[in-house]
């Protein structure tokens, strides 16, 4: 869904991105948590590539742009994510 391509300039995209990274890691997800830090908890191996890695933290960090620029804030778009995907 999201590749090298992938920015995010708008908060209906800020949602999808955490909509979709909280699909695949769950509610232990967190908006500051740089991406390498999430493990598979049965095989312990990393959830994502070091591509996906790189690709979703720079991501993550138009996010925060996005959310500043439009007075928003991240942690409570993030807790809507968690909600609604759960």
């Amino acid at each position: 869904m999201f590749t090298e391509e992938s920015h995010i300039q708008t908060l209906e995209e800020v949602r999808a991105f955490f909509t979709f990274v909280v699909e695949k890691i769950g509610d232990e997800w967190h908006p500051d948590d740089d991406y390498s830090f999430y493990k598979d908890l049965k095989t312990k191996e990393p959830v994502f590539t070091p591509e996906e890695t790189a690709l979703y933290n720079r991501l993550q960090q138009e996010c925060f742009a996005v959310c500043e620029k439009n007075d928003e804030d991240i942690y409570d778009l993030g807790w809507e994510a968690i909600e609604d995907t759960l």
